[in-house]
């Protein structure tokens, strides 16, 4: 486990928030979507908070 697990852990345990976005104009979309519904971009990031 990593120094930075160990502090986030200890900062509300494994609870985190997920947030998936268009990388080219960073539209917040659903965990299901494929591409973004704004441009239509398929290159979605996974960010864990």
């Amino acid at each position: 486990m990593s120094v930075l697990d160990r502090l986030l852990g200890s900062f509300g345990g494994e609870d985190r928030l997920v947030v998936y976005e268009c990388r080219r104009c960073g539209t917040s979309i659903d965990a299901s979507a494929t591409n973004c519904p704004e441009c239509g971009e398929a290159e979605i990031v996974r960010y864990e908070l």
